[in-house]
């Protein structure tokens, strides 16, 4: 779910999006499209736009008062997306890619493969744990992302490059990430599973939230 305005935005598991206003408390659109669950909803800037990710392979960016969409087709399952600005977001996806998108291009604009190396039995088999989470700060250049690798992993995103700038020790699957909009921290929701089911558990890992001050790290 993603709340903007007096606007919510949330996906599910019968692949569709829905618009609710709060303030009326009522029910007001239903976006189709997505071929299997939806796993990720963002939104931006006056819920104009939403972004949404699915273990159909795709993101997809939809103009909410066009009542259209853009398709954006990865290799793996979406489980995180996020905007950066109206048109570029970063998703995360279970191959272990963190890539940025522009809404005007099919490919994307970067790609890091195994952005979280595996370093144990968790993982997808390929060398990379999957991308559970990813956060951004909107209108600037600083990406987090998230797994089962002991670390948060921020990034600078500049043209056509992701550059890594700081890992932060975080026992668990990191299975959301936000940062504040001034920059000064980021908030951690980890667990000792995935959100999404019980594929593996990390019995030394917590349930809980973890908030990473971001101003002293990144001086």
């Amino acid at each position: 779910m993603k709340l903007r305005e007096n606007l919510l935005f949330s996906g599910s598991d019968d692949r569709t999006l829905k618009l609710w206003n709060i303030d009326e408390m009522t029910y007001v659109d239903t976006f189709y499209g997505h071929q299997s669950e939806i796993t990720s909803v963002d939104a931006a800037f006056g819920a104009q736009y939403a972004l949404t990710g699915g273990s159909d392979f795709s993101c997809r960016y939809w103009k909410v008062l066009d009542e259209t969409q853009l398709l954006f087709r990865s290799n793996a399952s979406i489980d995180s997306a996020r905007f950066l600005s109206n048109d570029v977001f970063v998703s995360g996806s279970q191959d272990g890619q963190l890539s940025v998108w522009r809404t005007t291009k099919k490919v994307p604009i970067v790609t890091v493969e195994a952005a979280h190396p595996r370093t144990d039995g968790r993982g997808n088999g390929s060398g990379a744990q999957w991308i559970t989470s990813v956060a951004t700060c909107p209108k600037s250049d600083l990406i987090a992302s998230g797994s089962s690798d002991d670390y948060i992993r921020f990034w600078k995103f500049h043209r056509k490059s992701l550059t890594p700038i700081l890992t932060v020790p975080m026992r668990g699957v990191v299975n959301d990430l936000v940062i504040a909009e001034s920059g000064r921290f980021a908030v951690a929701a980890v667990g000792k599973e995935p959100r999404l089911g019980r594929w593996y558990t990390m019995p030394d890992g917590f349930n809980g939230l973890a908030v990473v001050p971001l101003l002293s790290l990144l001086d």
